[in-house]
């Protein structure tokens, strides 16, 4: 388990927990500053637990994805003629649509195990804020525990993604696809910490994130919004900067045909794969604040783990 670099001091005391755990933030309503500081300093409190949970849940299905687009590449690479006369598929294409229905079977594994990742710091987070800390062994077995769930919200919001996902192409499709997410992103915590059905945290989740009357708490709503949006552009921002300067480099270092194609394939994924390692904490760490936050301002969870401390 990873030690505190540098403990409390009179000044900076309610900055940590009552085992010396540096606190995200203080319990409290939340600003977007404390948002995104926090989403870094989950990280840098305990970076060996948090990876302690990344590394085991995301890196076998990266590493499946990886292979899938590197398959995908190979696969377009068979001939330029898809098609026979006739009409009938060769067996490249046959090829080229396997290969396709892999990679998109690794891009739905790798949206589980956000479920799973988010489940698991989020068991770390709560304890850091009920004056513990837990280590990547105890986290993982909350996720297992959580797993029907989490498998039972997966199962939910799939269909409705890739439905969405479709119609984001039009004008109307991309403002449901991130109402959508958003209705999300505290189903994974809410699960873990509340210890609830798949159903039941979906509608925990809608409550958390959707005021009881949206005409006289829009802006709040939007707040979440904005900060979920500035979050995740800027993760996508990063991640797909670098996997494409990777698959630049790459096709100049190899060439752009056959092989050297899909070597710039693979590069370009492994790059992404790596950055999104590195971007997953700020994001995950950034909904599971937003998670607390809203629990305080609707709930008082800063006043109850307060009467709770004082009674231990």
């Amino acid at each position: 388990m990873a030690t505190v670099a540098a403990g409390p001091t009179s000044s900076d005391s309610h900055l940590y927990n009552a085992v010396g755990v540096r606190l995200p933030t203080p319990l409290r309503p939340m600003v977007v500053a404390d948002v995104l500081d926090g989403s870094f300093t989950i990280l840098k409190s305990r970076p060996r637990t948090i990876y302690g949970i990344i590394v085991p849940l995301m890196v076998p299905a990266m590493v499946l994805q990886a292979l899938a687009v590197g398959s995908v590449g190979t696969s377009a690479s068979f001939g330029s003629t898809p098609f026979t006369p006739f009409g009938g598929p060769t067996a490249g294409s046959s090829a080229a649509l396997r290969s396709l229905l892999l990679s998109v079977g690794a891009a739905a594994l790798v949206n589980l195990t956000m479920y799973l990742v988010g489940a698991g710091m989020a068991r770390v987070v709560s304890a850091w804020y009920a004056d513990g800390d837990i280590g990547p062994g105890e986290a993982l077995r909350s996720v297992w525990k959580a797993t029907p769930t989490l498998l039972g919200l997966w199962v939910i919001q799939l269909p409705v993604a890739i439905v969405l996902y479709l119609l984001s192409f039009c004008l109307i499709g991309l403002p449901l696809l991130i109402a959508w997410s958003f209705w999300l992103q505290f189903t994974a915590p809410i699960a873990v910490i509340e210890k609830v059905g798949p159903v039941t945290a979906l509608r925990r989740s809608w409550r958390l994130s959707v005021s009881r009357n949206p005409g006289a708490d829009l802006g709040r709503g939007m707040r979440i919004i904005g900060i979920s949006l500035l979050v995740v552009v800027v993760a996508q921002a990063v991640q797909l900067g670098l996997g494409v300067l990777a698959q630049i480099l790459s096709a100049l270092a190899f060439g752009n045909d056959g092989v050297g194609a899909t070597v710039a394939l693979v590069a370009a994924g492994v790059v992404s794969a790596l950055v999104l390692l590195l971007v997953t904490p700020f994001v995950v760490g950034s909904s599971i604040l937003l998670y607390l936050d809203q629990r305080v301002r609707n709930e008082g969870l800063d006043i109850e783990l307060e009467a709770a401390s004082a009674f231990r």
